[in-house]
């Protein structure tokens, strides 16, 4: 999903197989961007329901969403959309010298 204003881009958003194997085919992962300045204007809002929207005519069943733990941002969106936390792994990013913890939200359908 892009969205565009002017044919500029200012996010886009896409989910992928959570897991190549067989038994996690209802289950994606998704991730949404903005451009440096959009955020606070809805896009953000648009792209995730429209993931939400194909996720359901996909028949997917579980969307999960892996968050920087200190993106709290991120993490309030998530909760928005009723996205629940199942658990934290630690220092499984490396990002600018630092390692981070990574926070695991899901939605069930």
């Amino acid at each position: 999903m892009v969205a565009l204003q002017n044919n500029e881009v200012l996010g886009y958003a896409y989910y992928d197989s959570y897991n190549p194997k067989q038994g996690y085919k209802y289950t994606v992962e998704h991730s949404i961007y903005l451009k440096p300045g959009n955020e606070g204007k809805g896009l953000g809002k648009l792209l995730m329901q429209a993931l939400i929207d194909a996720a359901k005519k996909q028949h997917i069943k579980t969307m999960i969403a892996l968050i920087d733990e200190e993106n709290t941002g991120s993490i309030k969106f998530h909760k928005k959309f009723n996205f629940t936390t199942v658990g934290v792994m630690k220092q499984v990013g490396y990002k600018f010298d630092t390692w981070l913890d990574c926070r695991i939200m899901q939605l069930i359908f």
